[in-house]
């Protein structure tokens, strides 16, 4: 499976700007970090709007995506893991509510924000029932929608599993302690950070630039010293026999699976 075929992701431009991120590790700890190894989705059928909210999210150091289109959306969560979402009500081709929907049935509990002008309650409370974490109506300032996108970011995390399993591996949060079928396993800790963003985003593609940003944080590093660590992390799973892959997506990024996937 090394080297798979990208073709199912979305167009180049589409894909998560990398962006540094000063002091941001130690201003917000955990919570901004789940949005820089996975990207915020702006779902907005609005450009002006879209282009807005990503230059502002990018400013504090979050990795974004975007789309005007709900069957897009739709397709692009089905095979990628994204921290939150931006979801516009009024979409062209898509309700937002009936996307919104669509994405819970299927067992998708990725925290969503619903943006849109209909600010009557019945709106409001339709949106909370069919699933949607928050609700911001139109006009807004920028800074209040960041707000809310860190306080849904926070209730996600601490409803999230505490332990990360895949294959013969378990990683416990906080503390980054990693056990192989039970037996506790030293590993360096950028090691054991690159394997929390993998388990974290087990059996999705992970972009390169988030997991730099990720497990990198400041230091100037190119996408050879990620190369470096992952090889070096492959290497030090297969001699545990851990029972994952960490496979490459050429010009992409990272999937880790199990062995048997």
């Amino acid at each position: 499976m090394p080297g798979m075929n990208p073709s199912f992701l979305l167009p180049r431009a589409d894909r998560p700007t990398p962006v540094p991120a000063p002091g941001l590790k130690t201003q917000h700890d955990h919570v901004d970090e789940i949005a820089i190894a996975l990207p915020i989705f702006v779902v907005e059928d609005d450009p002006s709007l879209t282009e807005l909210l990503r230059s502002r999210l990018t400013e504090l150091g979050f990795t974004t995506e975007a789309t005007a289109s709900g069957h897009a959306a739709l397709s692009r969560l089905a095979v990628g893991s994204c921290a939150l979402v931006i979801l516009d009500l009024g979409l062209p081709d898509l309700d937002g509510a009936a996307l919104l929907a669509v994405l819970r049935a299927r067992g998708d509990a990725t925290p969503v924000i619903v943006l849109t002008a209909r600010d009557a309650i019945e709106e409001r409370v339709a949106a909370l029932a069919a699933g949607a974490d928050d609700y911001v109506t139109k006009p807004f300032e920028t800074d209040e929608l960041v707000a809310r996108i860190r306080a849904v970011l926070r209730r996600h995390d601490a409803h999230a599993k505490d332990t990360l399993r895949l294959g013969g591996i378990q990683l416990e949060r906080p503390g980054g302690e990693v056990f192989v079928r039970g037996r506790r396993l030293q590993m360096a800790p950028r090691e054991a950070s690159l394997l929390e963003v993998l388990l974290s985003g087990a059996r999705r593609v992970l972009y390169r630039e988030a997991m730099m940003q990720a497990v990198f944080g400041d230091d100037e590093a190119g996408f050879n010293a990620l190369e470096a660590l992952v090889s070096r992390l492959r290497k030090r799973l297969a001699e545990v026999d851990a029972g994952i892959v960490i496979h490459t997506v050429r010009g992409v990024g990272y999937l880790a699976t199990d062995d048997i996937d």
